[in-house]
């Protein structure tokens, strides 16, 4: 309340606090939902809301309604020069306020139709390295434009008929079998068990998932960890699997490992193998097979029924609280055992 825009009762004759609000915010305090995210020419990033109650600011605004012919437009300049002039004030915070909407709102997308898809240790580890990818988003400080390309990329090839580019059950057999055949020359090759794990470690690293695998056997704590923990911990984490399943397969000297078949298993593939070895009965081993890294690896290994993500989630985990959560001591640990 006013007189003629020179004296202000309001405010200082009742102590009313003078606010400006919009439509969109009435419509707000009202329950009505703020809608998709949409990028409005000239002004920016908007909501659904926001952008349909910039249009009830303009019917509501009284110049419109009080001026006539070229003074109106005059007024409609001067409001369209007003929401410019605010684009331009507070245009890096809109913009990151709108690109961290946007890209929690695609997390939370992907993550669900990832976790209703795979395995709950494959889910835990997707989202982690989602989150370092999301980090990763941040500290290259992206362009809004180019996170929209970025979507608009990736719905492009979301939309491309499977079978362009998935992984096939042919594909995942064939890639365990070459495994196979590599571990096998291994078990059979006659050299010392240090020599043995070594090789091992290598075949680990060409046929395995490792950062997968360490992900998901280090668990939540992967997500306080800094980049420099997790390449040392996933370095590390590979040398004490190659040790620890390399004493394992050395076992087998004397037998081998024969694939089977695969099958699919939701969004993965299962490909199963029977370890035959002297005087004892076969038993089932079997690799879980992804291309989520953007290549053809299996991610978990099940050993006559226990799975090694499950196993070396739960043997880490021991580690971490016997070192009061110390990484780094962890780490160290899994060093001095491979």
């Amino acid at each position: 309340m006013g007189v003629f825009g020179i004296f202000d009762p309001a405010t200082n004759d009742f102590g009313l606090e003078r606010r400006e609000a919009r439509v969109g915010e009435t419509l707000a305090v009202y329950g009505v939902p703020e809608g998709a995210y949409v990028e409005l020419p000239f002004l920016g990033p908007s909501t659904e809301r926001e952008a349909i109650g910039r249009v009830g600011d303009f019917f509501t605004n009284a110049f419109s309604y009080v001026l006539e012919g070229p003074s109106a437009l005059a007024a409609t300049g001067v409001g369209a020069v007003d929401l410019l002039n605010d684009r331009a004030e507070f245009g890096d915070a809109i913009d990151e306020v709108f690109f961290m909407k946007a890209r929690i709102a695609m997390r939370k997308q992907e993550a669900y139709i990832y976790r209703t898809s795979v395995s709950n240790e494959a889910a835990e580890t997707w989202k982690s390295n989602l989150a370092i990818s999301t980090m990763s988003l941040n500290s290259n400080k992206i362009s809004r434009r180019g996170f929209v390309a970025m979507l608009t990329a990736g719905a492009a090839v979301m939309a491309l008929p499977k079978g362009a580019f998935a992984i096939t059950t042919a594909r995942a057999k064939a890639l365990i079998d070459q495994a196979a055949a590599e571990i096998n020359a291994i078990i059979s090759s006659g050299k010392s068990q240090a020599a043995m794990n070594r090789d091992f470690e290598r075949v680990l690293a060409k046929y395995g998932d490792v950062p997968t695998m360490a992900r998901s056997a280090l668990g939540p704590t992967a997500r306080s960890a800094s980049a420099a923990q997790m390449r040392s911990f996933t370095q590390a984490f590979q040398g004490y699997l190659a040790a620890k399943y390399g004493k394992r397969f050395g076992e087998f000297q004397g037998g081998q490992i024969d694939v089977r078949d695969a099958r699919p298993l939701k969004s993965f593939y299962e490909v199963r193998a029977t370890a035959r070895l002297r005087g004892q009965s076969p038993f089932a081993v079997s690799f879980m097979v992804s291309d989520r890294s953007g290549k053809d690896l299996f991610f978990d290994m099940v050993i006559e029924g226990i799975s090694l993500l499950k196993s070396e989630r739960t043997e880490i985990g021991g580690m971490l609280d016997k070192r009061g959560g110390n990484l780094d001591a962890v780490i160290r640990d899994l060093q001095a055992v491979s």
